[in-house]
This record gives structure tokens, C-alpha cells and sequence, in this order.
């Protein structure tokens, strides 16, 4: 995996194992922003991450996360599809990323989260103000080229799109 797309993973396994579990690794370790620490990390956790995405039941993840503020969110996905959903959630995921009030936003959220690690604190901001904007964009790059649905088995891979294709044409380690 490549050091640029490896920020984004552990984003992402920070929002599924949660930041206790993902803090604890990282004490371990002084290198916070390396590719070493990128690569154990994403050799510790990557794993847990797709099975936590597989358990993901539509309705709960939207209630939990507030994205069903209105009923109409629900209107265009079937019951029990998780490829349908899978795009639908996909969808809502590149518009928030695509909004710079959104992207300003999560910062703000993970700065104020920053306060809560005792020792640490100007550590954090300083990673959140340096690489955050890169994971967003580097995010937004690698979900425009991948289809990520039928990477986490939510949809059937398209005949153009298989794993063996993203790494003959070396998405995975391209530059985002």
C-alpha cells in the first residue's frame, strides 16, 4: 500500500475501532505520521476495519452518525441491499468531501478532540492541521477511482473494475 493512500485507511480505521483502541497503538510508537507506523498500523487493524464495514446495518449507521435527519434519505435504497446502500451512503460521502464548509468543519471537530489527549495536545492539532486537508483530498481521489462497494463485497465487482485490475493499473499505490 502506498504511503499516500495509507493516511486514509487509518482515518478510517479510526473511525471504526474507535480512537482508545487506535490511541493505544500509536503510544507504542513516536513516529506518528511515518509510513512504518502506516504500514503496522494498517498490517494491525485492516482486517477489523472491513469486518466492521461488512456489519454495518444501514438504519443503525445512519441513526448513530445523523445522516437520517429526513425520511427521504431512505427513499432510494431497498431494504437489505447493502450494494444500493453502499453507493447511496458512497454518494453522500463525495458531496460532504467535495464541500470545503464540511471539510472545515471536521477539522474543527478533530481540534477540539485534540484537547482530550493529555500530553499531547499541540502533537495532535499540529497532525490534524498538517495532514487532515491531504487525507480529505487523498480520500476523495481514491474513492473517484476505486469502487470501493465492490472492494468491501457490499456489490459485485464490476468486470473493468476487480482487485487485479486496481493493482495492474496500480491505483492503489498511485498518486492521490
Amino acid at each position: 500500500m502506498g504511503l499516500r493512500v495509507a493516511p486514509f485507511f487509518v482515518a478510517l480505521v479510526l473511525l471504526a475501532v474507535g480512537w482508545d483502541t487506535a490511541h493505544a497503538a500509536t503510544t507504542q510508537n513516536k513516529h506518528v505520521g511515518g509510513f512504518i507506523y502506516c504500514i503496522e498500523l494498517m498490517d494491525s487493524y485492516a482486517t477489523l476495519l472491513f469486518a466492521k464495514i461488512m456489519e454495518i446495518k444501514p438504519k443503525e449507521f445512519c441513526k448513530q452518525y445523523g445522516l437520517c435527519r429526513d425520511i427521504a434519505f431512505f427513499s432510494n435504497v431497498r431494504t437489505g441491499s447493502t450494494c444500493v446502500f453502499c453507493r447511496h451512503l458512497l454518494d453522500k460521502i463525495m458531496s460532504k468531501l467535495k464541500d470545503p464548509d464540511a471539510e472545515f468543519e471536521i477539522i474543527q471537530i478533530l481540534l477540539k478532540e485534540c484537547s482530550k489527549i493529555e500530553g499531547h495536545v499541540q502533537q495532535c492539532k499540529r497532525l490534524v492541521l498538517q495532514y487532515i486537508p491531504l487525507i480529505l483530498v487523498n480520500g476523495e481521489k481514491f474513492l473517484e477511482k476505486n469502487d470501493v462497494c465492490a472492494l468491501v463485497q457490499a456489490c459485485d465487482a464490476s468486470p473493468k473494475r476487480t482487485v487485479s485490475s486496481f493493482l495492474e493499473e496500480g491505483i492503489l499505490l498511485s498518486d492521490a
